[in-house]
């Protein structure tokens, strides 16, 4: 589902005019944003996802903002939505990305592999995309079951990762 359809879902009953003085656009902008006419600003996003914590609503804007380089929502007709089932596949699709890690070769120069280790690669590569949209899945299916915050969770995963080190903080932003 595209971004206007999930700002539109999120806003629910609430009108546009009431929304609109809240985020400090004109209700037309937000009228915009749900039809898609206009892409939603930054900023704009920002105040959004704080207002509505809503992990559907963030994955359509990181799938928008990225060119469609982000793992959207799985929304297909065999989704079964319930958590149990998501979980089941999610763990599937982990460990098949595992296994298909384990085998792609990379301690060889790119320039020296041969085909088997060309696709074994891109096998590795295919297999990751698909347990990290399950991986995504699994979590906005449970954040939202459950009614854990999907910011919360990001931004305290952020927080462990800066401080076993694995990312940085530049000038008090996170890099």
């Amino acid at each position: 589902m595209g971004v206007g359809k999930e700002f539109k879902r999120a806003r629910g009953k609430e009108s546009q005019q009431q929304l609109s003085l809240e985020l400090n656009v004109s209700r037309e902008a937000v009228s915009s944003y749900e039809t898609e006419r206009a892409r939603m600003p930054k900023d704009v996003s920002l105040k959004v996802m704080n207002k509505y914590d809503d992990p559907d609503l963030a994955r359509a804007l990181a799938n928008e903002y990225t060119g469609g380089a982000w793992a959207p929502a799985l929304d297909g007709p065999a989704m079964i939505r319930q958590c149990s089932a998501i979980q089941s596949r999610t763990m599937k699709e982990t460990e098949e990305a595992y296994h298909a890690i384990q085998k792609a070769v990379l301690d060889i120069n790119p320039q020296y592999l041969g085909n088997f280790e060309r696709e074994d690669i891109k096998k590795s590569l295919d297999e990751a995309s698909e347990a990290i949209a399950f991986l995504n899945e699994y979590m906005a299916t449970v954040c939202k079951t459950y009614k854990i915050s999907w910011l919360k969770t990001w931004t305290g995963c952020q927080a462990r990762l800066i401080h076993r080190g694995f990312m940085r903080m530049v000038g008090g932003k996170k890099k």
